[in-house]
C-alpha cells in the first residue's frame, strides 16, 4: 500500500465514523450547546469544511460547499452574526450532504496532491503538505 493509498483508506475510515455519529446524534443534541461549547451539528460542519480543504493543494482552490455560510466553520461565534444573534444551524440532511460531497472528493483530492510541496497557504506556518494531513494541527 503507497501513501496516497494509505490516506485515502483514513479518510474515508474517519469520515464513516462522523457519518455515523452524524446519523446516530439524538435530536435533542443536535443544536444543543452548553459551556461555551459548539453545538455537535456545528463541530460536525467544521470537520467536514476543513476536511474539504485540506484535499486541495492550496487554499486558493478551495471553493467551499454552495451552501457555506461565512464563519459557520469556525467553533466560536461567527464572523458576521451578534452576540444576541442565534446562529441559524443546518440540518442533519444538510450536513449528511456535504459528508456525501467530501467523501465524493477524497480519492481524485488524495490523488491529485504534491504530498512534497511545502504548503504554506492553508496553515500560516509552512508544512510540508504530507505533514499537514498526517497532523494538522
Amino acid at each position: 500500500m503507497n501513501i496516497q493509498s494509505a490516506l485515502k483508506h483514513q479518510y474515508h475510515a474517519a469520515l464513516q465514523t462522523l457519518r455515523l455519529a452524524i446519523e446516530r446524534c439524538p435530536d435533542a443534541l443536535w443544536n444543543h450547546s452548553q459551556r461555551g461549547c459548539a453545538p455537535f451539528w456545528r463541530v460536525a460542519y467544521h470537520t467536514l469544511f476543513f476536511t474539504h480543504m485540506y484535499l486541495q493543494q492550496n487554499r486558493k482552490q478551495f471553493r467551499p460547499w454552495d451552501k457555506h455560510r461565512k464563519g459557520i466553520n469556525n467553533l466560536g461565534r461567527t464572523s458576521t452574526a451578534k452576540p444576541s444573534e442565534p446562529v441559524r444551524p443546518y440540518t442533519r440532511n444538510q450536513i449528511l450532504e456535504y459528508w456525501r460531497i467530501c467523501d465524493n472528493a477524497i480519492d481524485a483530492g488524495v490523488d491529485a496532491l504534491d504530498l512534497n510541496t511545502e504548503n504554506g497557504t492553508v496553515m500560516t506556518v509552512p508544512f510540508n503538505l504530507l505533514s499537514r494531513l498526517i497532523c494538522p494541527s
